[in-house]
């Protein structure tokens, strides 16, 4: 577990357990993070962010394996896949068969997947459970690059705001899986080159 925040994870496990949102920063920007699992976290977030609901938002997940929850047939060849790509905070989007969670659900099945780099959101979600952190703005505003920023976005609408300092980056990469083909949906932190590099060593093709 990361000592710097260490301290903040059991009073940010006791708020979002009760559905409550919080501000931390994530290892890309800050985020405001709910409970993937709870759609009236989720349904806060949405309303919080002023956002549509046909833009689902990505999932943060510890490891390989809890994709399995949400409905993702983790084939061997998949497995592999991701284990190469998840050295970098990737986003990606990934096709699942009757997920029990449609407010986290594109219409066309699928749901965006990210597994973070060490640091205060990898350690909450291994102690809570997979959760969403978008951008701590509303949407179409700039994201908050500190604490007080964040604040004056969200006032009492976010139970706890941790201090990370000042967080200025990219967003992360969004890339989709359709069978053996991967697609470049947003760029982010993450270069094509690294994606290009990894793919050598699958069967899988980046798409152009």
């Amino acid at each position: 577990m990361n000592l710097e925040y260490q301290q903040h994870i059991p009073k940010l496990k006791e708020s979002l357990l009760k559905g409550e949102l919080c501000v931390i920063p994530t290892d890309t920007i800050y985020g405001v993070v709910g409970l993937a699992t709870d759609p009236t976290s989720i349904e806060k977030l949405y309303a919080l962010k002023e956002r549509p609901k046909n833009k689902p938002f990505i999932v943060g997940i510890s490891d390989i394996d809890t994709l399995e929850t949400f409905g993702v047939v983790l084939t061997e060849t998949l497995q592999t896949l991701l284990k190469l790509l998840w050295q970098e905070p990737l986003t990606v989007v990934l096709q699942t068969e009757r997920s029990p969670f449609p407010h986290l659900t594109a219409s066309d099945g699928s749901i965006a997947f990210r597994k973070p780099s060490p640091g205060l959101f990898l350690d909450l979600i291994s102690a809570v459970g997979p959760l969403c952190a978008p951008s701590a703005n509303p949407s179409g505003k700039p994201p908050a690059t500190n604490i007080i920023e964040a604040k004056i976005y969200f006032k009492e609408n976010v139970s706890m705001f941790i201090d990370g300092g000042t967080r200025v980056g990219k967003p992360s990469t969004i890339i989709k899986v359709t069978g053996k083909t991967i697609h470049i949906i947003r760029e982010g932190r993450t270069p094509r080159e690294f994606l290009e590099k990894a793919l050598i060593k699958t069967s899988f093709i980046l798409q152009s």
